[in-house]
């Protein structure tokens, strides 16, 4: 006999990941929460059977296709169906067993140390580098001795030795020895020497000049 919640969980899995899209991409998408897709697929919960059909438009699938097994094998190499594009980006990802660990407070304890001037990265855990020539995503903090290119986005912490050449986003603080060209958003606390954007903080922004 069929088990249908464990079918449901792996095709749920597997077609997010074939899509490209991370729980939080998919859970915003749906306008729900990512824990809620973190159970779906762990089979704590299944989602409201009026949900199934938003799902398979998403996944552009049938809603049978949820409850079947013949699922195709995933084709990447290792076994592992990566839920972002074949494409330039430098990323740093942590796996428990065969299972992705999306979420920064299960890596939190990680670092990724980045020694040259890599393009854009992503890393599901910290990042401390010497530069960066584009974009920069962190799942914690973003700990930079040089320059950063383009945009950096960080969970907790973003502090840079040198300018934010974009927006920075952080959850906590951004705190850049150089200016930030772009709009700034922080939990707590902005610093830097010059910001040329908009700022939103939730404690106080220090910059010695401001303007657009």
């Amino acid at each position: 006999m069929e088990n249908y919640s464990k079918l449901l969980a792996d095709n749920i899995t597997f077609y997010r990941k074939k899509k490209g899209l991370t729980q939080e991409a998919l859970a915003k998408k749906i306008g729900i929460s990512f824990q809620a897709v973190s159970k779906w697929e762990n089979e704590q919960s299944c989602p409201d059977i009026l949900m199934l059909p938003l799902l398979a438009e998403i996944f552009e699938i049938p809603i049978g296709a949820f409850f079947s097994s013949a699922v195709p094998e995933n084709d990447c190499s290792g076994g592992f169906s990566l839920p972002w594009p074949d494409d330039e980006t430098l990323r740093a990802v942590i796996f428990k067993g065969h299972k992705l660990l999306e979420n920064s407070e299960d890596t939190s304890d990680f670092t990724f140390n980045l020694k040259g001037e890599p393009l854009n990265v992503i890393s599901y855990c910290d990042i401390v580098c010497e530069e960066i020539s584009g974009s920069a995503t962190a799942g914690n903090d973003i700990r930079c001795e040089g320059n950063i290119g383009k945009n950096a986005s960080a969970g907790n912490n973003i502090d840079c030795a040198g300018y934010i050449n974009g927006a920075a986003s952080a959850g906590n603080n951004v705190d850049c020895s150089g200016n930030i060209n772009g709009c700034v958003s922080a939990g707590n606390n902005v610093t830097c020497v010059n910001l040329h954007g908009a700022a939103i903080a939730g404690n106080g922004i220090t910059c010695d000049g401001m303007g657009r």
